[in-house]
């Protein structure tokens, strides 16, 4: 009795080819995802009107070199505008006034109004 291996053989070699061409499917899921979340964070800006001049919603950006490990897929999606960590973990309003810039921020955690962040 003899068997036929060449359909086995076959699958092999098309799963050594599926596994060859695995890096850049990854890569491309894993920036797929990355600017669907920038994306959402742009629009979850205008919809809650957390921006005045716009400058928020643009600076959002993705970066494109995903890393890549065998179990896992990370990329990053960042705020590249200054006021961006003030605007998502909330702060504290400093006045304007004396030139003493120690002396307002001592006052602004005595008096000062905290304005709570808003998570994007």
């Amino acid at each position: 009795m003899g068997a036929n291996y060449g359909q086995l053989r076959q699958l092999a070699d098309n799963l050594r080819r599926a596994e060859q061409g695995m890096p850049e499917f990854k890569r491309q899921i894993a920036l797929g995802e990355g600017l669907y979340a920038e994306k959402q964070a742009k629009k979850i800006c205008k919809d809650e009107d957390i921006i005045d001049t716009g400058n928020l919603r643009r600076s959002f950006h993705t970066d494109p070199n995903p890393v890549i490990t065998p179990n896992t897929l990370r990329i990053d999606v960042h705020n590249s505008a200054k006021y961006a960590s003030d605007v998502e973990y909330g702060h504290i309003v400093v006045r304007r006034g004396s030139t003493d810039l120690q002396q307002r921020r001592h006052e602004a955690m005595l008096n000062g109004r905290y304005v709570r962040g808003r998570y994007v």
